[in-house]
């Protein structure tokens, strides 16, 4: 994330959620194509439930890896700038308190986003599955090795105005409150960056009460160490030495 979105966060005390339907992918939560053959019914209870989805759901995304992705750096952090934030699966479901049945509609979900063939075809369930739905995205984002946080306040959801339209939300996004000193393991500054980010980051992160030595570079800026000139001419001179034998 860039570091207005990093303060932003620490102010809000919280993750921020996206609806689905404003993440930018007009394919996202859509199901596999149904059989040729399929009825107009069949058509609209796809497209319904798909446009429910989108605007009902809500996401907090992750990069699922041991380790740093340059791809992922260039996309969301461009010009050298921004930070990555590191955590674990453990670490972000101890962050949040544990939910009750009296609060089925605060629930939090987590999961791994499962990449289809975007030419798959499926025939379609009796009864659709909408945390399978906002957990499937087409191959050609399989980069992302995407995590996903959700959570599904239905009084967000607009009826569309006419059939066959797709349906709208109120909100764009909510911020969830958790222990952020918790989820977040360490801050990670882009690869490149001004010396000037990582000291902004640090004292940024210490104001707001965190340890500032979680704030780490990245391992990106490795390069091959040059020699050591003092010992490189030692070796010279020893080599251009006679020996005497």
């Amino acid at each position: 994330m860039d570091l207005a979105k990093f303060v932003s966060m620490l102010q809000n005390g919280g993750l921020y959620f996206a609806v689905l339907a404003q993440l930018g992918d007009d394919m996202e939560a859509a199901p596999p194509r149904l059989p040729k053959g399929a009825g107009p019914l069949e058509e609209e209870r796809v497209f319904g439930g798909w446009s429910l989805f989108r605007c009902i759901s809500f996401a907090n995304c992750w990069h699922r890896a041991e380790h740093e992705s340059a791809a992922m750096w260039a996309i969301y952090a461009g010009r050298h700038q921004g930070v990555a934030i590191q955590s674990t699966l453990k670490a972000l479901s101890k962050a949040f308190p544990t939910a009750t049945e009296e609060h089925v509609n605060k629930m939090l979900k987590i999961g791994f986003v499962e990449y289809i063939d975007p030419d798959a075809e499926e025939p379609l369930p009796f009864l659709i599955d909408g945390y399978k739905a906002v957990l499937r995205k087409r191959l050609w984002y399989s980069y992302e090795q995407e995590v996903r946080l959700i959570c599904n306040p239905p009084d967000n959801w607009v009826e569309p105005t006419s059939m066959g339209a797709r349906g709208g939300f109120k909100r764009s996004g909510v911020w969830v409150r958790c222990d952020l000193k918790e989820a977040i393991q360490n801050v990670v500054v882009a690869p490149k960056s001004p010396p000037y980010l990582e000291a902004a980051v640090r004292e940024v992160f210490g104001r707001f009460g965190f340890d500032p030595g979680r704030v780490k570079p990245s391992g990106l800026n490795q390069t091959v160490a040059a020699p050591n000139s003092d010992a490189l001419r030692a070796a010279l001179r020893a080599i251009s030495q006679p020996s005497l034998g």
